[in-house]
């Protein structure tokens, strides 16, 4: 399977990462399909991670606290991905988004609006109260872009 998807074969350079791949390819082929979504530990999507600032897409904005603390800086005001700080100086907030259906949270990556992205994958994040949906603890999301769709 390894060769059919890397065009390449195992050598003494790359043993360890060719037994990881296969690993991570074997567990996937090993899954149980379900049509339990509340169920289902990894969900797989093919839409490039759509975000939106209103609430259409899949990812959006994470809210702003009811009650913020002194200095706080609202969501739409922070740079999309963190900035280097100069020396001596605290780094900025960055956006965070969050996609509430799936419990997951993309913080510093752009996911598949990276042009370059191949793919991305998500775990679930710890949320203030508990998670904000039934379901798996162990859940992850895996989203394949439409670049890497057309390799």
């Amino acid at each position: 399977m390894f060769y059919i998807i890397f065009k390449t074969t195992r050598t003494e350079n790359n043993l360890r990462a060719v037994e990881q791949v296969e690993s991570i390819l074997t567990r996937l082929v090993e899954m149980t399909p379900t049509d339990e979504r509340d169920s289902s530990n990894y969900r797989f999507y093919c839409d490039d991670d759509p975000q939106s600032l209103d609430g259409t897409s899949r990812w959006t904005l994470r809210p702003d606290p009811a009650f913020p603390p002194t200095g706080y800086r609202p969501q739409r005001e922070r740079p999309r991905v963190p900035i280097p700080p100069p020396p001596g100086f605290s780094p900025m907030p960055h956006q965070e988004w969050q996609d509430v259906d799936n419990g997951v949270v993309m913080g510093t990556s752009t996911g598949c609006q990276n042009p370059n992205a191949l793919g991305v994958t998500f775990r679930l994040r710890a949320w203030e109260g508990g998670p904000p949906f039934p379901g798996s603890l162990n859940r992850g999301t895996v989203t394949v872009s439409e670049f890497g769709l057309d390799l």
